[in-house]
């Protein structure tokens, strides 16, 4: 997913194999995304690079999981989460 195209506020997919979730974006630049996870009652953010693909979120408060390599957020089985697909945002 190319993550330029995202807005903050926009609700976004999450995906790892047969895992997912959603969370909201809450910053977009040139190198990538972050996503609030507090929308699916989570008390992180997760950060996505300019492709959708997770990266080291540990700089913005995301507290690795024991099996997780390096603060990405992401699955045992199936490894990083990335950007499914996003909802439009309604224009106001």
């Amino acid at each position: 997913m190319d993550t330029s195209k995202l807005k903050v506020g926009q609700i976004v997919q999450l995906q790892s194999g047969v895992y997912g979730c959603s969370g909201k974006v809450i910053r977009v630049g040139v190198d990538g995304v972050d996503v609030d996870m507090r929308y699916e009652s989570r008390l992180e953010i997760w950060k996505f690079d300019s492709n959708g693909k997770a990266c080291d979120s540990r700089s913005v408060g995301y507290v690795p999981q024991f099996f997780e390599l390096d603060g990405v957020p992401s699955t045992y089985e199936a490894g990083p989460y990335v950007l499914a697909k996003a909802e439009k945002m309604p224009m106001k």
